[in-house]
């Protein structure tokens, strides 16, 4: 069946796929409707018909930066707003300069690996380097297997950046609770509070409204996300990890108060100073002049969060409960969140020591 049927979040989609007669495919069209669809279907059953390739000469024409628009229209459909903006900035400051005119079909390893050396001359980062390259081979792998014109992905391996492990700034279990004392009647407390003690991301504890936190069940419904990119609520957690997030005692105390004493129903839990809908920006600038003028380790909202795993790790959290804390999908992610290794193995080598002696039972020969 040349039509597939596909679900969006806006509906329906339909996407006709019909191969040539030398078994190629003819790039790929999505449409809204169903009899749009099908007139397609028949126009290109209507090609095949007649001999027609699926790469004809104007295909091999074509340039990267053409390309690059059907790519994004045809296989990034999914992509949030957010991040094909981002795609789009990478395409227009670190490759259209350097690939945008040459031939897709001419590109080889020799050009990408120029791409890829250029922003290690200009001291990029190693994760932005690993963005464009991810980008770059996410286009070619879709030129072969989404539109089925190139045999080869240019983009190898064996270019892709090693990313540097930084180790998360953190606040250890005690000062965490300083911390939060001090705070307590601080317009961002709400904000700081529900990161240390239920270790939500940050742009779930902007989104946080009074119908997520189920003060009966003692527990925090992760179900939406501020996108800094987009700068709107979205009615879905980062990567769509639905989950929850408990709240010990002291933090359903805090909350209740709150909610009581600001005698509402519905709304943002954090809130900025003047009571509108907390931006990162306020979150980021005003903890840091909180630390700073309470004579604390400056940290960022997200590393609040790394501090949150410090506070149940030492009331003796493992790492699948706090793996299901952090609502992470793999392990390997919530091992960067487990810190001081060092200290607390040496801690326990410290306190191993031989078993106390037994005393030898003297034995009396019996002649």
């Amino acid at each position: 069946m040349p039509i597939f049927t596909k679900k969006t979040k806006t509906g329906v989609s339909y996407m006709v796929r019909v191969k040539d007669p030398f078994g190629r495919w003819f790039p790929a069209k999505t449409f809204s409707r169903k009899v749009d669809a099908r007139k397609h279907e028949r126009h290109l059953l209507a090609q095949k018909d007649k001999g027609t390739q699926a790469i004809g000469a104007a295909m091999a024409r074509l340039r990267f930066e053409e390309f690059w628009i059907i790519w994004r229209k045809e296989c990034r459909l999914s992509n949030s707003d957010g991040w094909r903006q981002t795609q789009q900035r990478l395409f227009e400051m670190h490759i259209q300069p350097f690939l945008g005119k040459l031939k897709v079909s001419e590109i080889r390893q020799r050009e990408i690996a120029q791409v890829l050396g250029r922003l290690h001359e200009k001291n990029y980062s190693s994760q932005q380097i690993a963005h464009v390259y991810n980008t770059l081979h996410s286009v070619f792998h879709d030129a072969i297997e989404h539109f089925e014109f190139l045999q080869a992905n240019p983009v190898k391996l064996k270019l892709k950046p090693k990313i540097a492990k930084r180790e998360r700034d953190y606040w250890t279990h005690d000062v965490s609770w300083d911390f939060m004392t001090k705070t307590k009647e601080h317009w961002l407390a709400p904000a700081i509070w529900v990161s240390l003690l239920s270790g939500l991301r940050p742009c779930e504890v902007i989104a946080l409204q009074w119908d997520q936190v189920e003060f009966q069940n003692r527990r925090i419904l992760i179900s939406r996300s501020h996108s800094r990119k987009e700068n709107r609520i979205k009615n879905c957690p980062k990567q769509d990890d639905w989950g929850s997030a408990p709240m010990p005692p002291i933090l359903l105390k805090f909350l209740k108060e709150l909610k009581e004493r600001r005698g509402e129903e519905e709304g943002f839990v954090a809130r900025c100073a003047r009571g509108g809908m907390l931006t990162y920006h306020s979150f980021y600038g005003t903890l840091k002049k909180l630390c700073k003028d309470l004579g604390f380790k400056q940290l960022s909202p997200h590393e609040l969060r790394h501090s949150c795993t410090d506070i149940y790790y030492t009331q003796g959290a493992g790492t699948e409960d706090l793996r299901r804390l952090l609502n992470h999908s793999k392990t390997e992610t919530t091992l960067t969140y487990i810190h001081r290794t060092e200290e607390r193995l040496g801690g326990i080598a410290g306190s191993i020591n031989p078993p106390p002696k037994s005393p030898v039972p003297k034995l009396k020969l019996v002649k």
